[in-house]
């Protein structure tokens, strides 16, 4: 008989864990539907209405403390009586429950139980009556008072704000929830109000060359598009041209340095941003020093910052330049390209010898692929060739004759010689005779012989 009883403590033992089992599944349920509850409506009050730290603060804190509470009371607790932890309901209250649903059980379970510990002390008319209740009761199954199904009518709880939670993300609303959440859960963060729209720029190419514009290009992305957009530098604001409902531009002119700007729109500001300045390479000076040829007997001369330059053919240019921001200087001349010498950092030569007339560019380029460039002429004066104008008289009557005349060159004169022929019947005489440079006419008298 003694199995028999063990068999029905068995089976109360049996009863207790499904009764904390079915109490683990419903209290999931109800965690799991508070916080979504909790979830779904602080989410959507901080999205529309963006507290302050306090108040932001106050939610996350109820939120926390209300779903630890919830989760300890109708999780963890019954988990641990799942696992005879904590105080465990005791046999007599599992058959009070038990009797509630079996009217044939009624008291007989609780009796048997009072009754075992009478038997304790050997009372073979106490186990006797003990086995006739047990046999009475033996058919009833009582673990089938705990039936799991009767949780579906609490899944509802946690059904419809889930179905809430999958709408927002499916309809596109997603931000709703998961931008206003993470707020709360910054909750000592302050936040500047989040406008329903975005500004889109290109924050990559916020570059500019100093002293040249730049066209700033918006795009202005949400559910709520502004009708004006103003740029806001200072303490000026001005209002962004209109191009079609979502996009803006603005001219910034003549930029000169680096320039903090916000967009500014219904009330909402965007972020910071700057407008960078990219340095131009510049010629702060040059020096150019022009060698004409030597037979010119033309001194060399040296000018500053004149490119446009009347040379003699022949002429060697050195040119000097002090430049800024300017990491290589080309010359382009009869369509080649030659690259400047670098002195220092901030120095830069070349030299050409000139023998016609062209124009000529000067390029200064740095790193970040910056150039700018100007142009100038050179105009070669040509070195034409000497004149001789010659006169001759001839004296008959003293047989002789006389040659006069003048000579002149662009530059000067170096030589002059005077070359005659005598021809006789015999031979004939070759004549050179220097004539003085120094004189501007000669006359030479020849005899002429016969």
């Amino acid at each position: 008989m003694k199995n028999t009883t063990q068999h029905l403590f068995d089976k109360l033992n049996e009863f207790i864990s499904k009764f904390y089992k079915n109490q683990l599944i419903r209290g999931g349920i109800y965690s799991a539907s508070v916080l979504l509850i909790f979830f779904l409506v602080f989410s959507i009050l901080e999205y529309y209405s963006q507290f302050d730290v306090v108040v932001r603060s106050i939610l996350f804190w109820t939120y926390i403390l209300t779903n630890a509470f919830i989760l300890y009371r109708y999780v963890i607790i019954p988990l641990l009586h799942l696992y005879r932890y904590g105080k465990i309901m005791s046999m007599e209250v599992a058959a009070n429950i038990i009797g509630k649903h079996f009217s044939e059980v009624d008291d007989k379970l609780l009796n048997v139980l009072q009754l075992h510990k009478m038997s304790e002390q050997d009372n073979a008319l106490i186990q006797a009556s003990i086995n006739q209740k047990i046999n009475e009761i033996s058919s009833f199954s009582f673990s089938s008072v705990i039936n799991f199904s009767e949780n579906k009518k609490y899944s509802k709880w946690l059904a419809f704000p889930l179905l809430i939670v999958l709408f927002f993300f499916a309809s596109g609303n997603k931000h709703i929830l998961t931008e206003s959440s993470a707020r709360i859960i910054k909750h000592n963060t302050f936040f500047e109000p989040k406008a329903p729209f975005d500004f889109i720029i290109d924050e990559g190419n916020l570059k500019v060359v100093k002293q040249e514009d730049f066209e700033l290009s918006l795009v202005l992305k949400g559910n709520e598009i502004p009708d004006k957009v103003f740029v806001v530098v200072g303490n000026n604001k001005f209002r962004l041209k209109k191009l079609n409902v979502t996009t803006h531009n603005y001219v910034f002119k003549n930029v000169i340095t680096n320039t903090d700007f916000l967009l500014f729109a219904n009330g909402f500001y965007s972020k910071n941003y700057t407008l960078n300045i990219l340095p131009k390479p510049a010629i702060i000076n040059f020096e150019l020093l022009i060698s004409p040829p030597k037979y010119t007997g033309i001194k060399r001369e040296a000018i500053t910052n004149i490119g446009d330059l009347n040379i003699p053919e022949g002429s060697r240019v050195n040119w000097t330049f002090d430049v800024k921001n300017t990491d290589r200087l080309f010359l382009r001349i009869e369509n080649k390209k030659h690259l400047a010498k670098p002195l220092t950092k901030d120095k830069m030569a070349f030299n050409y010898r000139f023998r016609k007339s062209e124009f000529y560019q000067i390029i200064t380029e740095n790193d970040f692929e910056i150039s700018d460039s100007i142009s100038y002429h050179i105009n070669i004066i040509s070195d034409a060739f000497p004149v001789i104008v010659v006169e001759q008289e001839i004296d008959s009557a003293e047989q002789k004759i006389f040659f006069s005349g003048m000579a002149k060159d662009d530059y000067k004169i170096s030589k002059l010689e005077f070359h005659y022929q005598i021809k006789k019947k015999e031979n004939t005489i070759d004549e050179i005779v220097d004539i003085a440079i120094e004189k501007v006419y000669k006359k030479l008298e020849i005899k002429k012989r016969f």
